[in-house]
């Protein structure tokens, strides 16, 4: 599961859906120069669910 957060990796092939291979290896990036973290999680012919983790900041007014 992990391949499908690196640049133009692919769980499936060009032909079975369209897209360039790095839109979850972009979103990865993004959260990560963030502090955060995104996980995936799939079942068998029910799809995924991507989460992102952030912390938690505190803020007084």
């Amino acid at each position: 599961m992990d391949r499908i957060f690196k640049p133009f990796k692919r769980l499936h092939g060009a032909s079975t859906f369209e897209g360039t291979g790095i839109g979850l290896a972009t979103c990865t990036k993004v959260v990560e120069c963030h502090g955060d973290s995104l996980t995936a999680k799939s079942a068998l012919g029910k799809g995924a669910t991507f989460i992102i983790l952030l912390p938690s900041v505190s803020q007084s007014l």
